[in-house]
């Protein structure tokens, strides 16, 4: 009997401490770049529902966005490749 309650104080000890590391696990490491990369796909959101193209400005804003994303694609690349 002592054996199970003590198999089942392990368990729960385990759970609690999962449950209270989880959060941190799964928090991005750069929020930085994670809201960074929401407000450029805003931006291209926004530049794409727009009605006219601005004498050509529009289309360059939108390729100088798209290379933005990838700039910031690259960080976590290189933030993966680097662990």
């Amino acid at each position: 009997m002592k054996s199970k309650l003590r198999s089942l104080a392990l368990i729960l000890t385990g759970a609690i401490l999962f449950a209270l590391i989880q959060p941190a696990m799964s928090a991005p490491e750069h929020p930085h770049l994670v809201e960074a990369m929401a407000h450029l796909k805003a931006a291209r959101a926004e530049l794409l529902t727009a009605n006219e193209n601005k004498g050509g400005h529009r289309g360059t804003a939108l390729k100088y966005i798209a290379g933005a994303i990838a700039e910031v694609e690259a960080c976590y690349g290189f933030r993966d490749a680097v662990r």
